[in-house]
């Protein structure tokens, strides 16, 4: 396979990157072409080569429809000799259906992360995630649907999932709306500000609460499906439980805090559509007024960088295999992304498409940066060398911008020590503020009270005040007529009746007088203390706003200290990521030197050894022939004695062999020296070996994280059970039962098509006896009907062949899925994450080891039946054929020589066996690493 060249991203203020003159600025180019430009700029090293044909064709195949592509796929592609292929074949698949439900079972996870259908059925918000794809409803209009639906509106409750499936719990919702539709998991701040994470704040978990602190589940009745519901009133107060620190906050989008929104003002009473209804609980209440749906509002605008970054960053991940900020749903000052200058480039990108999901996936398939090959150059220590002369330079930058960054965290951590301090003596006046208000109010309460008594004196005095007076009038008149008539009897008895009467008034007026006199007093003395109460209010009232202005002004020194923190620790970030990737790479060319210097010394030293070895031999041999001939001499000498001839050959002789053995037994040692060196020598360059494999994983994380190279990436549980269908011809077989399903369903339609036909010509028969006779009755059509006619009117505009055909592929397609959905929900029980989670993380386990080897389902698709796979494959009697065509089949690619000679050795092995070969090879390959990664 063909191997890549790497690259390394540097800084821009280290390495002039190249820079977009205003003359190509003129004519915005192509996003994907602004990819790869933002890419390449700033990095000194030569990107990867583009992947090769097979390769390629099975990542896009994965990335856009879920499945490895069939073998005619493959081939067909593979022998395609035009250069625009690869953009043709992008087109055609995101065309496809396959495509739409890709991306439906894609955001089903993403949204729902595999919960249990509680309110909703998942086929049901399946189905309506399909609908919207086939639809090409842009991203964010698909967000407001969900995040504004409360499951009323029957033609969106599935939409409600989201909410609803998480019983509308506040928390819950918070940081499930943060972590998926923003990229923030701030469940660590729903207590206190996030210990390890500066910039994940508790006032951001708060601003998000607060859209759906008033939303709780209704459902009255359980017969009923449940919905949403909604109080007019309700305000997110929180407080620290590390600080004394207590606040609320108005609903607000992450990292937008200066921008809340403000809810109107209504009268009270006035702020419902529905209100309440206690006698009815089945009511469902409706405020004027939904906080909830300024969230779902908010995200259509296109000015949320958050959204944005997230949407764009998930893309880009579930094509690349790797975010530019991994996990994506962590994006942070300290998990900065790989390329800052590509997420925001991403990002406004992703809002210039319009938030299309098609066209801006397109953009980043046409881009050479995901057409990478996954594999690293041959050459990295060649291209390290290039890398060493600015690793001072590098370090010099990271150490630069770390020092920065802790300046500007000490500067955060006092801004924000001085505004919590002020903050706390805030909420002490503003305490002492509500008890001297308490007090003012309780005063003005009296006053009212004393001043209604007064004035009821006032109202009591005045009718008897008036009638003393005329009676006192009347009783003076009386005297003055008694003088003159002073025997009247008669008139004296009146005269004295009327003077009773007003000394009896005049009594009543003074003692009414007087309390009025006190009740004035009572007054005054509480005016007095009144004035005082208002008085020491206002003066309370006036200082606590004189500290808010000072709290205010702080918070807006604390946001701005927080900026230039998180600014400051991203760039940190960075340069700290520039200058790693730089040392792994030299520090992978050191080690393999030291490896080559290892290695050689052990294969000298080996080679060496095997020259004393041979020494050694010979010289044991020449002293073991030595001895022979001695003992042979010796022999002669017992027979022959007194043969000094013989007696002197047989000296001579041991003389040599003593000194043969003393050479082989200096030899000997040797040897062992030697060996023991070898050994040390040999232990030390796997040692190194081993460290050099170390590194060279580390590296490729980091160019994959940089996009230097193509990603290695678990398939889905989805993608692996569709590709293993596909591949073992499962898929084929059930498109073929779909065909035959729908063919004997068009015969009986025929045959109704007929009755009807039948029917209907009676039916104007019946009719024109009827109009005859006079007796035919105006009906009035049911709009039901009536609008399905019409549809289906619509319908049969469409040529026939067209209409059938159309019908065929939405049928098959529900067929297979109906077919298989029993094996994908396997497969998600055991390669996917725990429900209620994000999704993703590569996990192997024996339950997956052992079902792939063991289980019925899978071996029933590798049995040799109705031309799948091993049926094809145990009629092919050419050797290299066979295996050429199993690897098309399951790997997309030709074997290599290597792997051509191993198998063909392995079926000769097993000619009586061909059928049970076929099978064992296909398991084999099907549970290979390779097929079980996207790459």
């Amino acid at each position: 396979m063909v191997l890549a060249v790497i690259f390394l991203p540097v800084l821009s203020s280290i390495v002039a990157a190249p820079k977009v003159e205003a003359e190509a600025a003129k004519t915005v180019a192509p996003l994907h072409q602004r990819i790869d430009q933002t890419v390449a700029a700033g990095n000194f090293i030569p990107v990867a080569q583009q992947a090769g044909d097979a390769e390629f064709v099975r990542r896009i195949y994965l990335d856009l429809t879920g499945s490895i592509p069939s073998v005619e796929e493959t081939r067909n592609f593979l022998a395609d000799a035009d250069a625009k292929k690869r953009l043709k074949l992008v087109d055609s698949l995101l065309g496809s259906r396959a495509f739409t439900r890709h991306m439906a079972t894609t955001f089903d996870v993403w949204f729902m992360e595999r919960r249990a259908a509680k309110h909703v059925k998942d086929l049901e918000f399946r189905n309506y995630l399909i609908d919207s794809f086939a639809k090409n409803k842009p991203y964010d209009q698909l967000v407001h649907e969900i995040l504004a639906a409360d499951g009323t509106e029957e033609r969106i409750r599935p939409a409600a999932r989201f909410y609803l499936d998480r019983d509308a719990e506040p928390n819950l919702l918070t940081r499930d709306v943060g972590r998926i539709f923003f990229g923030r998991d701030l469940q660590c701040a729903q207590c206190h500000d996030h210990p390890n994470i500066t910039d994940y704040l508790q006032r951001e978990y708060y601003g998000i609460y607060a859209f759906f602190n008033r939303t709780y589940l209704f459902q009255p009745d359980k017969k009923k499906p449940a919905l949403l519901a909604e109080k007019a009133e309700g305000e997110a107060t929180y407080k620290s439980v590390f600080t004394e620190v207590a606040a609320s906050s108005l609903p607000a989008l992450p990292k937008s805090k200066d921008k809340l929104v403000v809810d109107p003002k209504f009268k009270p009473g006035e702020e419902w559509k529905v209100k309440p209804n206690k006698k009815d609980k089945k009511v469902q209440p409706v405020p004027k007024y939904s906080r909830r749906q300024q969230i779902a509002k908010l995200v259509v605008d296109g000015k949320s960088d958050t959204f944005n970054r997230n949407i764009a960053n998930r893309l880009w991940a579930h094509m690349m295999g790797q975010g530019l900020v991994e996990p994506f749903d962590f994006h942070h000052a300290s998990n900065p992304p790989s390329n800052p200058k590509l997420m925001t480039l991403l990002a406004e990108g992703i809002v210039g498409e319009d938030y299309d999901v098609k066209s801006f996936l397109r953009e980043i398939a046409l881009s050479e940066s995901y057409q990478r090959s996954f594999e690293m150059s041959s050459a990295l220590v060649v291209e390290a060398e290039k890398v060493r002369p600015r690793l001072e330079e590098l370090k010099a930058e990271d150490k630069k911008s770390n020092a920065a960054m802790m300046v500007s965290a000490e500067g955060f951590e006092e801004s924000r020590k001085i505004w919590e301090e002020q903050k706390i003596d805030l909420d002490k006046k503003e305490t002492e503020l509500t008890k001297i208000s308490k007090k003012r109010d309780d005063a003005v309460a009296v006053i009212k009270k004393s001043e209604v008594a007064v004035v009821g004196a006032v109202s009591k005095l005045k009718q008897p005040q008036q009638l003393s007076v005329v009676l006192d009038a009347a009783a003076s008149k009386n005297a003055e007529v008694l003088k003159l008539l002073p025997e009247d009897k008669e008139f004296a008895a009146a005269s004295a009746v009327v003077k009773k009467k007003a000394d009896k008034v005049r009594a009543e007026v003074a003692k009414l007088k007087a309390d009025k006199v006190t009740k004035e007093k009572a007054l005054a003395a509480l005016q007095v203390t009144q004035k005082k109460a208002v008085a020491d209010a206002a003066k309370l009232q006036k200082e606590f706003d004189a500290e808010q202005k000072k709290v205010d002004q702080l918070k807006l020194t604390l946001d701005k200290t927080l900026a230039v923190y998180e600014n400051d620790k991203s760039s940190w970030k960075h340069a700290q990521q520039v200058f790693g990737d730089a040392s792994e790479l030299v520090s992978y060319a050191d080690v393999i030197k030291e490896s080559k210097t290892a290695l050689k010394k052990s294969v000298d030293l080996k080679a060496a050894l095997a020259v004393v070895q041979s020494d050694s031999d010979n010289k044991n041999k020449l002293a073991a022939d030595l001895a022979r001939a001695a003992s042979g001499v010796e022999g002669a000498t017992a027979q022959l004695k007194g043969d000094t001839e013989l007696v002197s050959m047989l000296v001579e002789l041991k003389k040599k062999q003593l000194a043969a053995q003393s050479q082989a037994d200096a030899v000997k040692k040797a040897f062992n020296a030697k060996g023991i060196e070898f050994v040390s020598a040999d232990k030390l360059a796997k040692e190194i070996e081993e460290k050099r494999d170390v590194i060279y994983i580390s590296l490729t994380e980091r160019l994959t994280r940089t996009s230097a190279v193509g990603s290695f990436k678990a398939l889905t549980p989805e993608q692996l059970c569709q590709s293993i269908v596909t591949a073992s011809g499962e898929k084929e077989r059930s498109v073929a039962l779909g065909n035959t399903d729908f063919d004997k369903k068009l015969v009986v339609q025929a045959a109704a098509r007929k009755k009807a036909v039948e029917e209907k010509a009676k039916a104007a028969e019946a009719a024109k006896i009827a109009a005859a006779n006079k007796t035919a009755k105006v009906v009035k059509p049911d709009e039901k009907k009536e609008t399905k006619k019409k549809a289906e009117a619509a319908k049969k505009k469409l040529p026939v062949k067209e209409r059938v055909e159309a019908d065929r592929a939405q049928y098959v397609e529900d067929y297979v899925d109906r077919r298989l959905s029993s094996a994908v929900k396997k497969f998600i029980q055991l390669f996917g994450g725990q429900a209620g989670e994000a999704q993703g993380d590569f996990f192997a386990t024996a339950d997956q080891a052992l079902f792939l080897a063991n289980d019925g389902l899978v071996k029933s698709w590798l049995n040799p039946s109705g031309g799948n796979l091993t049926d094809r494959l145990s009629k092919i009697e050419n050797p290299e054929e066979l295996v050429t065509e199993i690897y098309l089949s399951v790997l997309n690619r030709e074997p290599d020589s290597q792997e051509m000679k191993e198998l063909k050795a392995y079926m000769a092995a097993r000619a009586g066996q061909k059928s049970e070969a076929v099978q064992e090879l296909a398991w084999s390959l099907m549970s290979s690493v390779e097929f079980r990664f996207k790459h």
